[in-house]
C-alpha cells in the first residue's frame, strides 16, 4: 500500500509544485529483505517546468528580410525620344516624354512626369530628381548625385555607376538599387531602401529614420567615426549583411533588426548596442544555404534590462554566434546564456570579408538548453542520457547539498536523484514527464520496452538497481494522480550488500545482452534474467569497483579499476563474446584518474574507445594495443608547463564518422577514429559556476551533453560548410 508523508511533500513542492508520494518497494527472490520504503514525487505537466528550457529552434531562415533586388539589364524602348542633357528634356513637350526618355549626357534637374522611366547611357549628373518614376543607370553609363541629394519617391536602378559625393537621403518612398559599387560621400539618411549588390562605403553615418529605412549590403564599409552610433538604427529598421560590415560602432533600437547571411560577418570596432526584449539579430539566408555567421565587437552593451529568457536565448543562436571583448550592462539573462565569446568561431575568408577562426572550427547549431532540476537545498548533477526516438530518458543524482544559512556548499545529505523524460527535435523541447526520488542516487540508466532499469545507490543498501514501468505515453504518467488499485512506483533490487568501511558502494552501469541485464557496480559484474529479475550468474567479483559495459561490433566489453580506493590506477578490459569466458583481457597501460569518474567505454568499427579521465581518452584494439591518445592535459603541458587545469575525459560515444568525448570543464571534444582533434562545444560557466561535461550520446543529428549541476545541452554539429 502507498504511504504519504506530508513533511517531504511539502519540501518539493516548495520547489516544484509538483505532486507527492511514497512507495513500497517488491519483495524479491534475491537477495532477501534487501527492500525499502522510497519518497518518490512524480509529475507530468511540462508548462510547470518551461522556464528550464531555453529553445533555439532549427537555425535555418527565420528572418523576413525580404528586399528587393537589382534584377537583371533591361532593354532600351525604341519609341521614346533621346535627348543630350536634362535641360534639353526638360525643355521638351511633356507629351513627347509620357512614356519616358533616353538621356545621353550633361546636367541638371531630372524630371520624371507622370511615373516616366528615363534611362540613362552616359554621363549624367544632376542636384534634383522631381517626380515618381524610375531611373535605369545602363551598363557602361554613369549617375553622379551632387550636392546633399534628397531622393523622396524616385527609384533609381544602376547597373552602370552611381555615385553621390555628399549626404544622400532616402525618403519613405525612395530606393536606390545598384548592381556593382556604390559610394555616398557623406552621411546616408534612410527612410526609404538601398540595396547594393557588391560594396557600399559610406564616409559618414547610416542613419536609419522613422523604423523603417532598409538597407542590404554585400559589402558595408561605414567611416564615421562615432563609437556608439556609426550604423545608428536607434528608431529601428532592417540591416541586411550579405558577407560583411565594417564600422566603428552600431546602436539597435526598438525593433531594429540586423540580418547575417550565410558565412557573413559584423564587425563594430568599438561598441554595439541592443535594447532589451526588443531589438534583434537575426540569421537569413534566401538561398537556402546553411553556414556560419559571427557579429564581432568591442564591446556588447545592453539598453535596458534583458530579463526575458526566450528574447537572450534567441538572439545568437544555431549558427550565429557573437564575440565580444567586453560584455557591458548585461543582465544574469544575458550572460547565462552567452559567458564565452565565440573567439574561434569559423568565418570563410571572401573577397572583402576578412574571415575569422580556421576551418577546423566547426559550427554547433545550439537545439536547447535545458537546466538541471533543483530541489530544496540540493544541486542534482546528470549522469546519464537514453535517447529514445525524438525523447531522452536523463538520470541525475545529488551533486551537492546546502544549509538554509550556510555560505558554501555543505554535505548535510548523501542521497537523492531523478530521471526526466525529454521530448526533444529541431522544432520543439518540453520537459515532458519526471521523478524525483530523495534516497536514491542515480548513476546509469537504460529503457528496455515499458521499464526504465536504473543503478545507482541507496544510503541503506549500497548500490542498487532500480525499476520504473512507463505508462503507455512513455511518461511517468500513470503515477500522479489516482492512489488507489495502483502498482508501486519503483521497485529495488539490492546488488550486494553495503559493508562497513566501504566506498562509493553504487550501481554505476546497465546494459541488455540478450535475456540478461549485465550491471557494473563497485564489486563487480553482476547478472539479472530480464523477464523475472532471478540472479542469473554469480557476480564477477573485481579487485577494484566495476566501472563501465558496452556492446557493439558482436562483442561485449567491461572495463574495471585494479585496486580499490586507489586515486590513480590502471584498468582491466574484459571483451566477451559469451559471457563469463573473455577471449581477451588486457590492462588499460593508462592511469585511470580519479578514483570517482565516469569512464564510458564504446565499441566500434573493431575498437575500444575508453574515457581515461585525466588521461584523456584511448582506443585499444580488441587484444589490447593502444592505438591512439588524446589528452587535454598533456596537450597544454606541452606547450604550457605551468597548465594547472584538471579536466577530465568521463563519457563518450562513436558514430560512423567521429569520437565525441565529454571532457569537464574544456566542453565536449570532437575527435576523428584516429583521435585527432577536430573541434570542441564548449558550454563553459554559469555566472560564477563552472560547467562540466559529464556525459555525452548522439543519435541521428543530435547530440546530447549532461553536465554536473548545469543540465543538458543539445547541439547538433553542422560539417558540410567547411572548406578543410
Amino acid at each position: 500500500m502507498l504511504r504519504y508523508s506530508r513533511n517531504s511533500a511539502l519540501l518539493f513542492a516548495a520547489a516544484s509544485g509538483l505532486l507527492y508520494m511514497s512507495s513500497c518497494s517488491s519483495e524479491v527472490d534475491y537477495p532477501k529483505g534487501n527492500v525499502t520504503e522510497s519518497s518518490v514525487t512524480v509529475g507530468n505537466n511540462p508548462a510547470s517546468q518551461a522556464s528550464r528550457v531555453t529553445f533555439f529552434g532549427n537555425p535555418g531562415t527565420r528572418a523576413a528580410a525580404d528586399f528587393p533586388e537589382v534584377g537583371k539589364a533591361v532593354d532600351l524602348p525604341g519609341d521614346i525620344p533621346t535627348f543630350s542633357t536634362p535641360n534639353e528634356a526638360q525643355q521638351s513637350p511633356n507629351e513627347e516624354k509620357r512614356k519616358g526618355y533616353i538621356l545621353t549626357g550633361g546636367q541638371g534637374q531630372i524630371d520624371l512626369f507622370n511615373g516616366a522611366t528615363v534611362y540613362i547611357t552616359g554621363e549624367v549628373s544632376t542636384h534634383v530628381i522631381n517626380g515618381a518614376g524610375t531611373i535605369y543607370v545602363m551598363e557602361g553609363a554613369k549617375l553622379n548625385l551632387t550636392n546633399n541629394f534628397n531622393i523622396q519617391e524616385a527609384k533609381i536602378v544602376a547597373f552602370g555607376e552611381l555615385v553621390c559625393d555628399a549626404n544622400l537621403t532616402i525618403g519613405r518612398n525612395g530606393q536606390v538599387l545598384v548592381k556593382n559599387n556604390f559610394t555616398v560621400g557623406g552621411d546616408l539618411n534612410v527612410e526609404g531602401t538601398v540595396v547594393v549588390n557588391e560594396q557600399l562605403t559610406v564616409e559618414g553615418k547610416i542613419q536609419f529614420n522613422n523604423g523603417l529605412g532598409r538597407v542590404k549590403g554585400k559589402c558595408i564599409e561605414v567611416n564615421k567615426d562615432d563609437n556608439q552610433r556609426a550604423v545608428d538604427l536607434s528608431g529601428g529598421g532592417e540591416l541586411a549583411i550579405r558577407s560583411f560590415l565594417t564600422c566603428n560602432g552600431m546602436y539597435l533600437g526598438a525593433n531594429a533588426n540586423v540580418y547575417l547571411w550565410p558565412n557573413a560577418m559584423a564587425d563594430v570596432a568599438s561598441t554595439t548596442t541592443m535594447t532589451a526584449n526588443s531589438s534583434r539579430f537575426d540569421y537569413y539566408s534566401s538561398e537556402g544555404k546553411v553556414q556560419n555567421a559571427l557579429v564581432r565587437t568591442g564591446k556588447f552593451h545592453v539598453e535596458g534590462s534583458a530579463d526575458d529568457p526566450e528574447y537572450v536565448g534567441g538572439l545568437f543562436n544555431g549558427i550565429l554566434k557573437l564575440k565580444y571583448g567586453e560584455l557591458e550592462n548585461c543582465q544574469p539573462a544575458f550572460t547565462e546564456h552567452f559567458p564565452v565569446s565565440a573567439d574561434d568561431y569559423y568565418i570563410k575568408k571572401d573577397d572583402c570579408n576578412p574571415g575569422n577562426g580556421t576551418p577546423t572550427d566547426k559550427p554547433f547549431d545550439e537545439i536547447a538548453i535545458i537546466d538541471g532540476p533543483t530541489h530544496t537545498h540540493h544541486h542534482l548533477s546528470a549522469t546519464c542520457i537514453q535517447p529514445v526516438g525524438n525523447r531522452a530518458y536523463v538520470s541525475y543524482h545529488l551533486n551537492e547539498a546546502y544549509g538554509d544559512n550556510a555560505e558554501e556548499w555543505a554535505p548535510i545529505s548523501k542521497h537523492m536523484g531523478c530521471v526526466e523524460v525529454y521530448d526533444v527535435t529541431e522544432t520543439q523541447a518540453q520537459i515532458s514527464s519526471w521523478l524525483m526520488n530523495q534516497d536514491f542516487d542515480f548513476n546509469h540508466l537504460i529503457v528496455d520496452g515499458n521499464k526504465v532499469y536504473t543503478t545507482g545507490d541507496t544510503e541503506k543498501y549500497g548500490a542498487t538497481l532500480g525499476v520504473i514501468t512507463l505508462g503507455e505515453d512513455g511518461n511517468f504518467g500513470q503515477y500522479e494522480m489516482d492512489t488507489e488499485g495502483r502498482e508501486e512506483v519503483m521497485s529495488y533490487y539490492n546488488l550486494y550488500k553495503k559493508t562497513a568501511g566501504s566506498r562509493g558502494t553504487s550501481g554505476n552501469c546497465i546494459i541488455r545482452d540478450g535475456d540478461s541485464f549485465r550491471i557494473a557496480s563497485y564489486a563487480g559484474f553482476q547478472s539479472f534474467n530480464v523477464n523475472d529479475l532471478s540472479n542469473a550468474t554469480d557476480i564477477i567479483t573485481t579487485p577494484g569497483s566495476a566501472k563501465h559495459i558496452a556492446k557493439g561490433d558482436g562483442y561485449i566489453v567491461t572495463l574495471n579499476l585494479n585496486d580499490k580506493g586507489v586515486d590513480a590506477v590502471e584498468g582491466t578490459v574484459n571483451v566477451y563474446t559469451t559471457w563469463g569466458s573473455p577471449i581477451a583481457t588486457f590492462t588499460t597501460g593508462k592511469m585511470i584518474t580519479p578514483l570517482d569518474g565516469k569512464n564510458v567505454i564504446a565499441v566500434n568499427g573493431g575498437y575500444i574507445y575508453i574515457a581515461l579521465g585525466e588521461r584523456g581518452v584511448g582506443k585499444y584494439s580488441m587484444t589490447g594495443e593502444l592505438v591512439a591518445n588524446y589528452s587535454w592535459i598533456d596537450d597544454k603541458l606541452e606547450s604550457n608547463p605551468e597548465y594547472k587545469g584538471r579536466p577530465l575525459a568521463n563519457g563518450l560515444c562513436v558514430d560512423d564518422k567521429y569520437v565525441y568525448v565529454a571532457n569537464g570543464a574544456v566542453g565536449t571534444l570532437v575527435f576523428d577514429k584516429d583521435l585527432n582533434y577536430i573541434t570542441r562545444y564548449n558550454r563553459n560557466k554559469k555566472g560564477e559556476e563552472t560547467y562540466s561535461a559529464n556525459y555525452v550520446q548522439k543519435v541521428g543529428d543530435l547530440i546530447y551533453i549532461a553536465y554536473g549541476r548545469n543540465g543538458i545541452s543539445i547541439v547538433k554539429m553542422r560539417e558540410e560548410t567547411k572548406d578543410i
